[in-house]
């Protein structure tokens, strides 16, 4: 009953979905600096929400928000790191997220909105690290704000039919409706609010060809489905799981933090070059087991790897998502990756987050406990980009981005520690490096004149 899900998602962009998030992209970069980042970043990440494909989603939306932000001022090797990080971020969001969340559902027998559900803090937190990351950039360069026109007629045209269908998907399925009741009845939704288009109405031979989209993904999700019961049968049959974990037990102590850190690694390197559905199954077989038996549940364990398996198409030493980035930005390979591990690496804290702080993970269900671990990340991301950046309201010396970068691991181990002594530690080393930022920045603007003249 998931099939219907994709060919949903697929038939989205047959009615018009990409022009419509490449304008709403647009008006958001009107408000901040540096927004011409924004079509990307909205438009890849709610277009990977449906495509659920980082390099086809790199490809298809690069072509239009990667010159936009040369343009406006970004270098090439960034603003191909911009496009397939957001692409990637994609792949977190409900409700394809890569395909992965169907393979959770079938290995762990629950149903697919919990794990779309469970998957969409941390995958806000991404999305946030990844603006967070943008901005500092656009402010180092003194970029401006958005000044691509508009088009307002695309958004009220094309909004409703988008959104109508979104929405009732999501409604149905958190009220646990089947994924083929809730895909059958957003469909229906969208072809009739499509008609009223006007100029951007569907023909035929495009929604045909959104079906047709959507079948390709099927295809290889049913292959992958039917794969799990040999492959699992061949990891047990031969201890694979079981030998991976006792080499890691024999490399690494006997600590869950180092253990992570090494199923991290190993999970990266196995998805190297591989599609990120297919990386995950690889990775789901052999390392999940071990964590489940460290005690990490079943789900959190299945999240964690996915996480990782997903970043490895922005991690060198093959970056697939960057090799596409590249080739469309006329930039080099290694300078896209780099800018984009600049961006993304931030965001690796957030699967060790949600591992110590599983409220992370319970979404819909919201407590003060789960928007504080929020904020907190976020403030940890932050800290850490400045470090990696080295700038906040003006170039940071040496010395300053170590400090930033010492705040940035307080705040991280607090996440896993819960020390109310680290809390107030993180809290104070950030206060007092900002403010000392914040009263030595003329000093630096008259040197850095003198300089000049």
């Amino acid at each position: 009953n998931i099939y219907f899900l994709i060919i949903f998602a697929a038939l989205l962009i047959g009615i018009g979905m990409l022009p419509l998030v490449i304008e709403l992209g647009k008006w958001m970069g009107t408000f901040v600096k540096g927004g011409a980042a924004f079509p990307a970043i909205v438009g890849s990440a709610l277009t990977g929400t449906v495509m659920g494909q980082a390099v086809s989603n790199t490809m298809l939306t690069g072509q239009l928000t990667i010159p936009m932000m040369k343009k406006h001022g970004y270098e090439p090797d960034f603003a191909g790191a911009i496009e397939c990080v957001a692409s990637t971020s994609g792949q977190f969001l409900p409700p394809i997220l890569g395909l992965a969340a169907f393979i959770i559902a079938a290995f762990l027998n629950i149903a697919y909105i919990e794990v779309a559900m469970a998957a969409t803090l941390p995958a806000l937190l991404f999305v946030g690290g990844v603006v967070i990351a943008v901005l500092i950039e656009a402010q180092s360069k003194g970029l401006g704000y958005m000044t691509e026109v508009v088009d307002t007629e695309i958004i009220k045209r094309l909004l409703p039919a988008f959104a109508g269908s979104f929405v009732t998907v999501l409604v149905l399925l958190l009220l646990y409706y089947s994924a083929s009741v809730a895909a059958l009845i957003g469909i229906a939704i969208m072809l009739v609010l499509s008609l009223l288009q006007g100029r951007m109405r569907p023909n035929l031979k495009t929604l045909i060809g959104g079906f047709h989209s959507g079948l390709e993904v099927v295809v290889p999700l049913c292959l992958l489905l039917m794969a799990i019961g040999p492959i699992a049968q061949m990891a047990t049959t031969t201890n694979l799981a079981g030998k991976l974990s006792t080499v890691l037990s024999s490399i690494l102590p006997h600590n869950l933090l180092l253990i992570l850190a090494g199923t991290m690694v190993v999970s990266i390197f196995m998805g190297t070059g591989l599609p990120t559905p297919v990386a995950y199954l690889v990775v789901a077989l052999t390392l999940c087991p071990f964590l489940q038996e460290l005690g990490v549940k079943d789900l959190y364990a299945h999240m964690f790897c996915f996480y990782f398996a997903v970043f490895s198409t922005i991690s060198p030493p093959v970056a697939i998502s960057c090799l596409a980035a590249a080739k469309l930005s006329h930039g080099t390979f290694l300078g896209t990756a780099r800018e984009s591990l600049r961006i993304a690496l931030p965001t690796f804290l957030i699967p060790y987050i949600f591992i110590w702080n599983p409220e992370l993970l319970e979404f819909p269900k919201l407590s003060w406990l789960a928007l504080w671990s929020f904020v907190a990340t976020l403030m940890a991301m932050f800290v850490f980009s400045v470090a990696l950046f080295g700038f906040f309201k003006r170039r940071m010396s040496t010395l300053e981005r170590i400090g930033a970068l010492i705040c940035a691991f307080l705040g991280m181990w607090y996440m896993l520690n819960h020390s109310h002594l680290l809390l107030a530690a993180f809290l104070a080393c950030s206060s007092i490096l900002i403010l000392w930022i914040v009263f030595t920045e003329k000093k630096y603007a008259v040197s850095r004149d003198q300089a000049e003249t």
